[in-house]
């Protein structure tokens, strides 16, 4: 079968926008037995002192 492996981005003005941006985006590709993740930004969205500690992280 080969698989496939897609990756979708999307921006927005705040994470949640973003989040269904890509989920619409996501919407948009077709083929057979598609599966995607349903959890993207799900762990900052109920706690965003996730993302502050991710991206204190990086510097």
């Amino acid at each position: 079968n080969g698989g496939r492996v897609l990756c979708v981005c999307a921006l927005a003005d705040d994470l949640k926008t973003a989040q269904q941006n890509a989920y619409l985006a996501v919407d948009k590709i077709h083929w057979n037995s598609k599966y995607f993740r349903t959890d993207i930004g799900f762990k900052a969205l109920i706690n965003p002192a996730v993302l502050c500690r991710r991206v204190n992280k990086s510097k």
